[in-house]
């Protein structure tokens, strides 16, 4: 009997799609120093609007659906952390399991650009080997306290010592600029890595589950009469 995978079949003809329908579940974290604007970001990819906040307590939450390539849909589990110390202990534990890492910066803040270090080793210690990291400059509609070239070294040492590939975005919350891009090349990432076999959705640590999308096309590929005489 010929072995049907998942990406050979086209759930767009075979299985009827809600909005809230996904192929895949992905734990992703939001982490950075105070004031970097984590939480107005993910409103404005929420709520698609903008929204002064003030500095987050411990740990928000908030969920959507992103698509891959016009078809591949993930439904990102997105945990907000507090950037300030005193939180440190708490936040640190919801890193746990996260498949998606989004550490973000102050492009006008020095101080803020100098902390990714200190949250850069913290992904190397307690996120799982494959998970993926996003590094993002928020506020980029205000002077730049950083260089481009600071950016890319820091990008570089960060591959480096995690052993993994950090992409960089450049955005703003208050203009709406590349916010999506943020979490869509989280998503993608995610995908593609699964794609490779270096994600396991059946692993529990991996950070990233099936959806239902995925459990209705294993379900059909089993339920195939074989061709086979």
């Amino acid at each position: 009997m010929k072995k049907t995978s998942l990406s050979s079949l086209d759930s767009r003809s075979t299985i009827p799609r809600t909005r809230e329908q996904y192929e895949y579940l992905a734990k992703v974290v939001l982490i950075g120093s105070s004031g970097s604007g984590k939480t107005s970001l993910l409103h404005r990819y929420v709520s698609r609007d903008w929204k002064a906040v003030s500095q987050t307590i411990g740990v928000g939450f908030a969920s959507k659906v992103a698509v891959v390539d016009g078809s591949t849909r993930v439904k990102l589990q997105i945990w907000d952390t507090a950037g300030q110390e005193r939180f440190r202990a708490l936040t640190r534990s919801y890193y746990r399991g996260a498949s998606g890492v989004v550490v973000v910066f102050d492009f006008s803040s020095r101080a803020s650009f100098q902390d990714v270090s200190e949250f850069m080793q913290d992904v190397k210690s307690m996120t799982p080997p494959d998970s993926c990291v996003v590094l993002v400059g928020n506020k980029n509609d205000l002077p730049e306290a950083v260089s481009r070239s600071e950016i890319a070294g820091l990008v570089d040492s960060s591959s480096v010592m995690l052993g993994r590939t950090v992409q960089f975005v450049s955005a703003s919350a208050l203009d709406n600029s590349n916010v999506d891009t943020v979490f869509e090349t989280v998503a993608g990432s995610l995908v593609t890595k699964i794609e490779l076999g270096q994600i396991d959705p059946q692993d529990p640590a991996s950070g990233v589950q099936y959806g239902d999308l995925s459990y209705d096309a294993i379900t059909l590929a089993t339920a195939q009469p074989s061709k086979c005489c």
